[in-house]
């Protein structure tokens, strides 16, 4: 059995090389458990792991399954990532409508960056 809070710790030692060799593989593995036990903070991490390549083969589409499933936690952050994907088109078609609804949704979660781009976005007539 796991604990999250355990996990994201394990995950943050091998991320930044604290008391253990840095690696990203290692990290993602940590980070990975946790989201799997529902922390939307951690998919962040791991979805940012792909979308970077840190560590793992850059992979928009792997990023994306990590930001939905904050996102679906009701974590902010991985409403606005996902915003940032389609408005973009990394990993997925380019779509400013889709951009946008990931982006109110992130406002209304208390996300103030995802408020700023659906105003922007909105304003352009998306």
């Amino acid at each position: 059995m796991y604990d999250e809070s355990g996990c994201f710790n394990l995950g943050h030692l091998y991320i930044n090389g604290h008391g253990v060799r840095q690696d990203y593989q290692q990290a993602g593995t940590y980070f990975e458990k946790a989201c799997n036990l529902s922390n939307g903070s951690v998919c962040i991490f791991i979805g940012n792991l792909y979308a970077d390549g840190q560590g793992v083969k850059q992979d928009y589409h792997q990023a994306k399954t990590y930001y939905e499933k904050a996102c679906n936690l009701n974590y902010g952050l991985g409403c606005r990532y996902l915003g940032n994907l389609y408005e973009n088109g990394e990993g997925v078609r380019q779509n400013y409508q889709t951009a946008k609804e990931y982006y109110g949704k992130a406002c209304d979660l208390g996300h103030q960056g995802g408020c700023d781009i659906y105003r922007e976005l909105k304003q352009k007539g998306y």
